[in-house]
């Protein structure tokens, strides 16, 4: 039997009718598609955009502090001991060491996890420094929430008081922060009326204290690292 190619070849009038015919003859042979709609995914399965994921700050990160004048270095160690210069922060749930370095090839720039509004607890310097007879409220403080950054300080030197009722405090322990002064900040967190402030600059607004009893401190909460003044 001759397909409907050879009858178009002789009669080219009948083609159109025998293409329709085929058509329909084939539609019988083949059962219809049929189409089926996009399942919905579940909005809970649904891609969501990717979120910014931020580098975790690591021992070793080198990041930058933009400052009014000129940018400073800090990298995060985790070092036992802290030189002059570094900057022992203790954090609610972790604690780190910052240390001043050269303008490296790589670093990062400084983000919120490194600034935090706050404002000083001035009630710790009772006699112009951090007496000993405070340390466990400090150590209280922190565990309540504040943040404690300590680093040496040779500037951190207390003068003899000119009220004679404080002078006796001050020959039994006051001169002993001039034998090795540091600097101890009780920061506590106040995100309305707290001035931001960079992780590192927060020691440089805390009080006078004997390095060895601002280790005790740093000891009470946990943390390695210790002041080597």
């Amino acid at each position: 039997m001759s397909d409907g190619s050879d009858i178009c070849l002789r009669r080219p009038d009948m083609c159109g009718e025998l293409w329709r015919e085929e058509e329909k003859a084939a539609a019988l042979r083949e059962p219809d598609s049929v189409d089926f709609p996009d399942a919905e995914v579940p909005e809970a399965l649904a891609p969501s955009p990717a979120a910014e994921i931020k580098p975790t700050l690591e021992a070793g990160v080198v990041v930058r502090h933009r400052g009014v004048l000129f940018s400073t270095y800090w990298e995060l160690r985790n070092d036992a001991a802290a030189q002059p210069g570094d900057v022992v922060v203790v954090l609610p749930d972790r604690w780190l060491l910052m240390r001043r370095v050269k303008k490296p090839a790589l670093w990062l720039e400084a983000d919120e996890r490194l600034f935090i509004p706050g404002r000083f607890n001035r009630g710790v310097c009772t006699y112009g420094y951090v007496p000993r007879g405070a340390l466990e409220h400090v150590v209280q403080l922190a565990r309540s929430g504040a943040i404690i950054a300590a680093m040496c300080d040779p500037r951190a030197r207390v003068k003899t008081p000119k009220r004679v009722e404080l002078q006796w405090i001050w020959r039994s322990e006051g001169y002993l922060v001039n034998l090795s002064p540091a600097r101890i900040a009780v920061y506590h967190f106040d995100p309305y009326r707290g001035r931001r402030r960079f992780l590192a600059d927060i020691a440089k607004g805390g009080c006078p204290i004997y390095s060895h009893w601002a280790n005790q401190v740093l000891q009470a909460l946990g943390v390695l690292a210790r002041l080597i003044c």
